[in-house]
């Protein structure tokens, strides 16, 4: 009865704490969505292994996705594979507009995790470290985009 007992509490702190957030946190940012991409027929070997590179990162990032929304893991843990994501998709092109795109769509997902973490923090829920990571993740991604963005003006 006990042990019943521990794993309804187990499950219901990671639901409480989804129901106890406000519908914009719900919403997940694209990036959670992202998927695999097939290697072009005539890519070289470098394109290749960069191309897989991402394609891992992804594949990482669904698993913790998955363990996240089953409360295995904490949002935190979603930080590392997505910034390989991050950094992985900025080497697919050369074209700094899709790079730009890529870290705005990244950023939705680093404000994300840091309202989470301020969320979980606030309600005693989380260390503040796990807030200090997520919002070095976004202050890492904001200034990644500023300087690809004035690198991309100066270039015009």
């Amino acid at each position: 009865m006990e042990v019943i007992s521990m794993m309804m509490r187990m499950f219901a702190v990671p639901l409480l704490l989804l129901l106890s957030l406000s519908p914009a946190l719900a919403e997940q940012p694209k990036i959670l969505f992202i998927e695999t991409l097939e290697v072009p027929a005539d890519a070289d070997q470098l394109q290749k292994l960069v191309v897989e590179r991402f394609n891992t990162a992804v594949t990482e990032l669904k698993i913790a996705k998955k363990q996240y929304e089953s409360g295995i893991v904490a949002i935190e843990d979603l930080i590392d594979p997505a910034t390989r994501v991050r950094d992985s998709s900025l080497e697919l092109t050369d074209d700094p507009q899709e790079k730009i795109a890529n870290l705005k769509c990244f950023l939705e997902f680093a404000q994300y995790s840091e309202k989470i973490a301020l969320s979980k923090f606030e309600s005693g829920t989380a260390p503040p470290g796990a807030f200090e990571a997520a919002k070095y993740l976004r202050l890492d991604t904001e200034i990644l985009l500023l300087r690809l963005q004035r690198q991309t003006e100066k270039s015009k």
